[in-house]
């Protein structure tokens, strides 16, 4: 072989080589992993810093309204920590409208905003709530609902000034003209009674009755107290059914619908069945489809364990109760539920439930079999923040957080 030939296929190979390495060069450089189209599309894995809401087939757009400035000064009072809240409180309630969003405060204000987020107005309720009071733990504005645009059902805790013992109440306020229609006793605790007093309400039309879930109103591990919610003489530990007069102005006397109940917290209406969430003692954070006349066990069944005493559990099988459709251990400090917007049509979200918690700053979509007897799948996304109340409309989630804040978070499909 000639020296040319010989460098020539040097050449030829170096070209081979070079053409070879530029090849899989470019294959690294512009391969995707297997599973990069459906991390970076329907995960939501790039930089965006709400990645975590995505979900699949849903990519999500967030707005954020706070609203601390549109409620006047920063520190009311502590809350049952010791710590300084800002003038308000906790949001206690939430209805979403057509053009209004509409938010209640632990203080007892109402505040009317703009789909934008812009105040529109401002309404003080607690100088007419009959002995109100918010300085003690647990006092407050507990629960709101909206029966028409401008009459609202209150759940509260009043205190004479004279007496150690404090109630709790139930009021129908008309917010156009600032008058109590109406305003009935539910029940009287004492101060070491404040830990759970729960505050889910739904305001059921067809039937033209408030749904009420009234805590146990007992400390940590006080068997004594938390008996009252097997004690049908008692209002506490139950879901309560208040109903109304034709023109929504008077309350009749309350009936238990169901008992058994520690410390519940939001209510729905979903399918004609009524769903409860319920804060579990040490872990066991409650899912609950209510049923007439169910016991569901507390003080004496419980998926969680005891406060001072975590190596005992509470009876975590019986036939006598009613259990959980779902439960969450450890506890994720359970806070609202609502249905899901109307644009989670696939199948692995159409007719889902929305669930928000404060402890694991998430929501949760939560989608139950056929029968709507148990839950198929639960799906975390993660916010954060404490989420307090959860809504939704046409296509969008709504979480109302413990900084006072609006998150609004519009869905479209991919």
């Amino acid at each position: 072989m000639t020296l040319k030939k010989i460098n020539l296929s040097i050449l030829i190979l170096l070209i081979t080589v070079f053409i070879a390495l530029l090849l899989i060069a470019i294959g690294v450089k512009y391969q995707e992993p297997l599973n990069s189209w459906n991390n970076r599309v329907i995960k939501g894995e790039n930089d965006n810093q709400y990645n975590n809401l995505y979900l699949n087939n849903y990519k999500p757009e967030v707005k954020i309204w706070h609203l601390t400035e549109k409620l006047g000064d920063k520190v009311l009072t502590t809350d049952q920590y010791g710590n300084e809240v800002f003038l308000g409180g906790l949001i206690t309630g939430a209805l979403i409208q057509e053009n209004f969003i509409n938010v209640a405060f632990n203080a007892g204000i109402i505040l009317k905003l703009s789909k934008n987020g812009e105040l529109l107005k401002r309404v003080n309720i607690y100088p007419i709530l009959e002995n109100f009071i918010l300085k003690q733990s647990n006092g407050g504005v507990r629960s709101v609902v909206w029966l028409t645009d401008n009459l609202i059902f209150v759940y509260y805790t009043s205190q004479k000034p004279t007496q150690e013992s404090f109630d709790m109440r139930a009021a129908i306020i008309n917010i156009s003209n600032l008058t109590v229609e109406d305003d009935i006793e539910l029940g009287q605790f004492n101060l070491d009674e404040h830990f759970a007093l729960g505050g889910g309400s739904v305001y059921d039309k067809p039937n033209n009755r408030i749904l009420l879930a009234i805590g146990v109103a007992s400390g940590p591990d006080n068997v004594k107290n938390s008996s009252k919610a097997q004690d049908n003489r008692s209002l506490f530990g139950k879901i309560v059914s208040i109903r109304l007069s034709d023109e929504q102005l008077k309350m009749f006397i309350p009936s238990i619908l169901s008992k058994g109940h520690r410390n519940p917290q939001g209510m729905v209406i979903h399918n004609d069945l009524i769903f409860s969430v319920e804060h579990g003692p040490k872990g066991g954070d409650e899912i609950n489809i209510i049923k007439e006349n169910g016991n569901y066990g507390w003080n004496n069944f419980s998926y969680g364990t005891k406060y001072g005493k975590s190596d005992l559990a509470y009876i975590n099988y019986s036939k006598k109760y009613l259990e959980p459709i779902f439960y969450f251990t450890p506890s994720i400090g359970i806070s609202d539920i609502y249905q899901c917007p109307h644009i989670f049509e696939d199948p692995g979200y159409k007719g889902c439930l929305l669930i928000s918690s404060m402890r694991a700053g998430s929501f949760y979509l939560a989608k139950l079999n056929k029968k709507m007897s148990a839950l198929q799948s639960i799906e975390e996304l993660h916010l954060g923040d404490r989420i307090r109340k959860i809504r939704s409309s046409n296509d969008s989630v709504y979480l109302f957080t413990d900084n006072q804040s609006v998150v609004k978070i519009s869905y479209s499909k991919l």
